[in-house]
């Protein structure tokens, strides 16, 4: 599902939907929404807070990876959960 801008991160009606149809067909089908049925059908990504820090040799080499995520998930939590990601050593 391209182009929600990361509001695609649950499957509804309309991936259903694609999906049914695509085994109906026996082909691949691709599901388009204009604009306005995007907003109103799809919904919208939760908000974040995200630190990020790289380690990398002078070469450009990534080394490591620190990061800690914050995920606002409301009252009713469907969206995920709140994520802590400690160093990473690559």
């Amino acid at each position: 599902m391209g182009g929600g801008f990361g509001s695609k991160q649950s499957s509804g009606k309309w991936a259903v939907i694609a999906a049914m149809l695509a085994r109906e067909a026996g082909r691949p089908v691709q599901l388009m929404l204009n604009r306005w049925e995007e907003n109103l059908t799809t919904g919208n990504r939760a908000p974040t807070v995200q630190h990020l820090k790289l380690g990398a040799k002078n070469d450009g080499t990534l080394t490591a990876i620190d990061m800690a995520v914050t995920v606002s998930v409301g009252a009713n939590g469907s969206v995920g959960r709140g994520v802590r990601a400690v160093s990473v050593l690559i």
